[in-house]
């Protein structure tokens, strides 16, 4: 393989994908690498985009000749301009899409790009000359040389994911953390933040009892966030709503409880251990007067799995468990992830 490039970008999400590109359009010989090519523009959680803030991004990135509306385009499963919440004129909607057919179509663009060169390996470390930048190390590939090197690790760096009283060290679910690059990182007095990201659980659609909730189907009119590409033709999924009831609200505060104890035996300051406890429940934690509604989402066309926004927690499996068979509709409902 070429051992030089004009640009390397580290990690192969949203960020990355849409680096890579930008550079290639610019005439740049770029060099991509992932820690798993089976995992570029992956989804962690929510297949869903848009919103207030997402939405209008994606607006702005469309207008500069970004990817990420097109492949929303070439691969959505579920819009409705009547549904949920929002428009598609200012961004605020919020539309669903394939998670394996989004992966699978932003990795098939990515190769057919001249200028940019795919490689599955794990960055190590940054090579440094004179306090600049001079490449990246690999682990199995090793030195590649470019002066220029753009980080989008996401997660990754250190990474810690949590259930419960459990823990490890994974960029995510099922993938390795970045652990030398970022103590590379730390070493060379950078400062590194670090983000809770909270997750819902995903169920099996087939245990769903769809007479007792809500379905929202597709409509007619599908649009996106892309003014380059019009979604194509394909089966849409419904999503399905739930409203939870009082059993599930007491349940949620006597599990508030629980984590806010679990959190004292820990470094956090005191504010900080409740105010985080809270957050991570988004508004459930204020009770039926919040009018909170979880939404079942598909996760593809090619699967039973239904992600329930609006569940954000990072409970033992077994409370989850309890907490999702208080609803109505869900009260056979099985965990998947």
């Amino acid at each position: 393989m070429d051992k030089r490039y004009d640009v390397i970008v580290i990690g192969a999400g949203h960020a990355g994908c849409e680096a890579a590109l930008a550079a290639s359009r610019r005439g740049c010989r770029v060099l991509l690498i992932t820690l798993n090519l089976d995992s570029i523009a992956i989804l962690a959680g929510s297949t869903s985009f848009g919103g207030p803030k997402e939405g209008r991004l994606l607006l702005e990135i469309d207008k500069l000749g970004g990817r990420m509306p097109v492949n929303i385009s070439k691969t959505l499963i579920f819009s409705n301009e009547n549904s949920l919440t929002g428009s598609f004129k200012d961004g605020t909607k919020i539309i669903l899409v394939d998670k394996r057919e989004y992966h699978l179509e932003m990795k098939r663009f990515l190769e057919s790009e001249p200028g940019i060169s795919l490689l599955q390996d794990v960055a190590v470390g940054l090579l440094m000359r004179e306090n600049r930048v001079a490449g990246v190390a690999g682990e199995f590939c090793g030195n590649i040389f470019s002066d220029n090197v753009i980080i989008t690790t996401g997660t990754f760096l250190k990474g810690t994911v949590f259930t419960g009283t459990s823990s490890f060290l994974a960029g995510r679910a099922g993938e390795i953390a970045s652990e030398a690059l970022a103590q590379q990182l730390l070493d060379l007095e950078f400062r590194l933040g670090r983000l809770k990201v909270g997750s819902g659980p995903c169920i099996d659609g087939e245990t769903i009892n769809k007479d007792k909730v809500r379905a929202q189907s597709p409509g007619e009119k599908q649009d996106s966030f892309s003014t380059r590409s019009k979604p194509e033709e394909r089966r849409r999924r419904n999503c399905y709503i739930i409203n939870p009831g009082p059993q599930t609200y007491a349940l949620i505060k006597e599990m508030i409880s629980w984590e806010i104890s679990r959190r004292a035996s820990t470094s956090l300051p005191k504010d900080q251990q409740q105010q985080g406890c809270l957050a991570g429940w988004g508004d459930l934690w204020l009770g039926e007067k919040a009018n909170h509604q979880v939404i079942l989402e598909p996760v593809g066309q090619r699967t039973v799995e239904m992600y329930m926004h609006g569940l954000t927690t990072s409970l033992p499996e077994e409370n989850q468990r309890a907490l999702i068979r208080t609803m109505e509709g869900l009260e056979n409902a099985k965990i998947m992830r």
